[in-house]
């Protein structure tokens, strides 16, 4: 019964790798070489879609040999956490594009229905490509599914069994990091792309790409009052936002440069866990709570990366804060406030 088990997982593979190439050949590189998309735009659309289809092409092989051991050494769930950084840092970065894919796809969806049904496509031709882009993630939940039908049929005492444990709590780890970073993806192509109330300056676009963005709790200066922001991190400053009501659309609060910034962690500190404070010689003291241990370290790899480089030193303005009668660093002014009462 496990050989059979296995031989499913074999062949869904080459049945999923097949699709894969197909999509890549037959629709995606001839797109390329048409004017539908300019090169950014199919960059993308793309993503790093050929780098998977290569990757699950090297899976299909590894599985194929894992297959030709007697049932009783089969190493499956071996064989999966060697590969497990690859399927990592892969499938992270097709989650973090796709998104912007999505937006591509919204943006040009009569040409590119007209594009694949002319390719071949039935009508309608747009959602070939919507739902075969959306394959990869639908394959990443389903080696959980595999993996545990695969581990029900194997002894306990199979050299491989401790593996296949350790393969499923890997996959389901994924599975939820590709699910918030999708997410997290949309939320900031969301901010990127519509107006933000308050704004100060220049577009938000000058500014660059995000970093990391996710959304905090913070204490500003002398309050005790913690309020719900977004952050979002960009190479030279730190920007501030508050979600408007039923979430319609985003707020300025604020932002810090990088330049001067000093960055400590409070995870230390009993009651702090995931916390760290933003200060400086001309910056107000802003504690700041993350959601989770996952945000925390980001943050704090980011932000010490970045502030413990090669920086020059600026001084910032001060104006006044709505909730507090301290002051704090490059808030909008007041009188924009009335607009968010």
């Amino acid at each position: 019964m496990l050989c059979l088990v296995l031989q499913n997982i074999l062949d869904t593979e080459k049945e999923y790798a097949k699709e894969l190439q197909s999509l890549l050949v037959t629709y995606l590189r001839p797109l390329q070489s048409n004017n539908n998309l300019s090169t950014v735009e199919f960059t993308c659309l793309l993503g790093n879609f050929e780098e998977v289809c290569t990757f699950q092409q090297t899976l299909c092989q590894a599985l194929e040999e894992c297959s030709k051991s007697p049932e009783n050494q089969h190493k499956v769930g071996g064989c999966l956490l060697n590969l497990m950084p690859h399927f990592k840092s892969m499938y992270l970065a097709y989650c973090a594009n796709h998104p912007s894919a999505v937006n591509v796809l919204t943006q040009h969806s009569d040409d590119l229905e007209r594009f694949m049904e002319n390719q071949g496509a039935s009508s309608p031709g747009i959602l070939i490509l919507t739902t075969s882009l959306s394959k990869p993630f639908m394959r990443l939940e389903k080696y959980v599914t595999l993996l545990q039908e695969l581990e029900r049929h194997m002894e306990d005492t199979h050299p491989d069994h401790q593996d296949i444990l350790k393969a499923i709590i890997a996959f389901k780890s994924l599975m939820g990091q590709c699910q918030d970073l999708r997410k997290r993806k949309q939320l900031e192509l969301q901010i990127l792309s519509e107006p933000i109330q308050a704004w100060e300056g220049d577009d938000i676009k000058t500014l660059g790409n995000v970093i990391f963005m996710s959304q905090v709790v913070m204490q500003h200066g002398a309050c005790e009052e913690k309020e719900e922001r977004y952050f979002l991190l960009f190479s030279s400053v730190l920007i501030m936002l508050s979600a408007s009501p039923r979430m319609s659309g985003f707020m300025y609060q604020g932002k810090v440069p990088i330049a001067g910034m000093v960055v400590t962690r409070l995870d230390e500190i009993e009651g702090n866990d995931c916390t760290f404070e933003i200060t400086g010689s001309t910056v107000e003291r802003i504690v700041v709570h993350c959601n989770n241990n996952q945000d925390f370290q980001e943050w704090m790899e980011q932000l010490n990366r970045l502030t413990k480089g090669p920086a020059s030193c600026s001084s910032l303005s001060k104006t006044s804060s709505s909730s507090c009668s301290t002051h704090s660093v490059l808030l909008p002014w007041k009188r924009m406030l009335r607009f968010l009462r």
